[in-house]
């Protein structure tokens, strides 16, 4: 896949989470991850709808179900039919809100269907 953002310069990122602010820290305690993750975390799982959209374009008829994984390695995994290869990028987003920041997407042919509806999010 190819994308045309570049990734964004996490010294100088301004988060819509603010470091200190109490979802930061809720992230942070429930996942066992410092604050920097869990700000980064948050704002990646928010936008991921972005991501999944371009995956689900390309795979049309071959995807079976999603979820973003939280913690300290985050990544949206994509489960399809056998037909498509297993795969990993890094997804480089371009909507505002997280501009520039990278989410790992893990594109797996297993065929595993969710029990919750993927139109609504993971």
């Amino acid at each position: 896949m190819r994308f045309e953002e570049e990734p964004a310069d996490l010294a100088s990122y301004k988060f819509p989470f603010a470091l200190d602010s109490q979802n930061v820290q809720n992230y942070a305690d429930y996942f066992k991850v410092d604050k920097p993750t869990a700000q980064y975390n948050l704002t990646v799982g928010m936008a991921s709808n972005e991501a999944l959209s371009k995956v689900l374009d390309q795979l049309d008829t071959s995807y079976t179900s999603h979820e973003v994984t939280d913690g300290k390695d985050a990544k949206l995994v994509v489960h399809t039919t056998a037909d498509i290869a297993a795969s990993r990028y890094d997804y480089v987003f371009e909507e505002e809100f997280a501009k520039g920041l990278i989410l790992p997407i893990e594109i797996v042919p297993d065929g595993v269907k969710s029990e919750v509806d993927p139109h609504v999010g993971s």
